[in-house]
């Protein structure tokens, strides 16, 4: 059976559909699609170390940011689980993997900077650029 098929079936259940956020049924589709932009006739049963790890390097040479992918072979590893819960897979692909998290420091605009935006596009209706920003901070 082919992996994306396999995968879309799985999303197509109902109790699994009920259970999951849009949000989240976004993010996995989107991921899903990766995985045929990779390899878009891979059998579940194919899927090894190595197709992984090859993914990996796929999606970074595609200029995917850590946690990019992290989160698509994150969701990569939830469909696999299911499909050797499904004994569609005999081994674990994952076993010797280990995705890690990536911690970023997130920013937040300032209440300053969010009145400039606002005033900005009151006033021009327009949005203003990095450059904007940085003269008027």
């Amino acid at each position: 059976m082919l992996f994306f098929d396999t995968a879309l079936k799985y999303l197509e259940l109902e109790n699994y559909k009920e259970s999951l956020a849009p949000t989240t049924m976004r993010t996995y589709y989107w991921n899903l699609k990766k995985i045929i932009e990779f390899s878009p006739e891979i059998h579940c049963e194919d899927i090894d170390e190595s197709f992984i790890r090859n993914y990996k390097i796929f999606l970074q040479q595609k200029g995917d940011k850590p946690n990019t992918v992290a989160k698509a072979l994150s969701v990569f590893r939830i469909f696999t689980r299911k499909m050797i819960a499904d004994k569609l897979i005999k081994v674990d692909p994952f076993e010797n993997i280990k995705i890690g998290r990536v911690y970023s420091k997130r920013s937040f605009l300032t209440i300053k900077e969010l009145k400039l935006l606002y005033l900005n596009y009151i006033d021009n209706k327009q949005f203003l650029t990095e450059g904007d920003v940085e003269l008027s901070c």
